[in-house]
């Protein structure tokens, strides 16, 4: 487009040939008396698709999955660790309750309150 001309705003093929030429050159803002159009690979908030309920939902539980894995995690390690201060600390107190089956020898602890 030269400068100068003029656009009929309300034409859809002529407006998409405007952002495809703009793209195609490189140009990274285009100003005219009407609007501004900026380049720049981001995605305006306003114009980014809405997710769906369902989309929604799958996020919150992948969210609320990823959460209790995390829990278990941080739970198993702590149990871990203090099986491991117990066996240094007071290793005959934790050998009778590996006799008693209070605590599985190993990486997986029953504790009971």
């Amino acid at each position: 487009m030269k400068k100068g001309a003029t656009m009929d705003f309300n034409n859809p093929e002529a407006f998409t040939k405007l952002i495809e030429t703009c793209s195609k050159y490189g140009v990274t803002r285009f100003i005219s008396k009407n609007f501004t159009l900026e380049f720049g690979g981001k995605v305006i908030p306003s114009l980014a698709p809405k997710p769906t309920a369902v989309e929604i939902a799958e996020a919150d539980k992948k969210a609320d999955d990823v959460e209790k894995e995390e829990l278990l995690v941080t739970e198993q390690k702590t149990k871990q660790d203090l099986l491991d201060e117990m066996l240094v600390s007071d290793p005959e107190e934790y050998e009778r309750l590996v006799v008693l089956g209070e605590l599985v020898d190993g990486d997986e602890a029953k504790v009971h309150a």
